[in-house]
């Protein structure tokens, strides 16, 4: 479960990002935060994963308060744009990826490359593919590590219809485990609709009853 308490975020000391924010998010719950452009969404993606801290106000995970990132439970955070090592091949990336995990489960790159429909990409550059390709890449990334949380931030806004359709069924797909929270963020509300979780408005910082 993910709670926050009377969150306020402030950059600067005339102008709160992030006003009041009282969540409750149930363990296994689908969630989208729809809003425009510059509502908060993103900032509060990232105070809700531990990457801002806010400036007064608590965010608990599984009970326990974040101090930094979430560590007490395996979370995918897949920002706007991820990072790679742009030279190196799709298959290199999963394969570094994979060396950094401390599980002793064996993982085979070609077949988690099908898994995602991404197998063509495996000896391209990452700087080579288009902004959906390597959102693919990073969910496959991702879900190696089993995570028990998913936050995805507004990655869909740069991807054609076909394109976020499918992104649609992958998420979908990966919402089959009840298990796993997902908090997904975006402007586009044909989108939240098609995902048909539960959905939580944001406006300049505020959430919207």
């Amino acid at each position: 479960m993910i709670t926050t308490d009377k969150v306020f975020l402030k950059f600067n000391s005339n102008f709160y990002t992030l006003y009041d924010i009282n969540l409750e998010i149930l363990t296994g719950e689908k969630v989208v935060i729809l809003g425009e452009s510059e509502s908060g969404k993103s900032t509060l993606l990232k105070v809700l994963v531990g990457l801002i801290k806010p400036t007064s106000g608590n965010v608990c995970v599984n009970g326990t308060v974040l101090n930094g990132v979430i560590k007490n439970t395996p979370t995918l955070f897949i920002p706007e744009s991820s990072v790679f090592f742009n030279n190196a091949t799709a298959f290199k990336n999963l394969k570094w990826a994979i060396k950094q995990l401390s599980s002793t489960k064996q993982f085979d790159i070609i077949q988690i490359l099908q898994e995602y429909g991404i197998l063509e990409l495996k000896d391209i550059k990452v700087k080579l593919l288009s902004e959906y390709q390597k959102f693919l890449l990073s969910v496959a990334r991702g879900m190696l590590k089993s995570p028990e949380i998913v936050v995805i931030d507004d990655t869909i806004k740069k991807f054609n219809e076909k394109e976020i359709n499918e992104v649609v069924e992958l998420l979908q797909k990966i919402a089959k485990n009840k298990d796993i929270t997902m908090i997904i963020a975006t402007s586009n509300l044909e989108f939240a609709k098609k995902l048909g979780y539960k959905t939580i408005k944001i406006n300049l910082g505020s959430i919207q009853n």
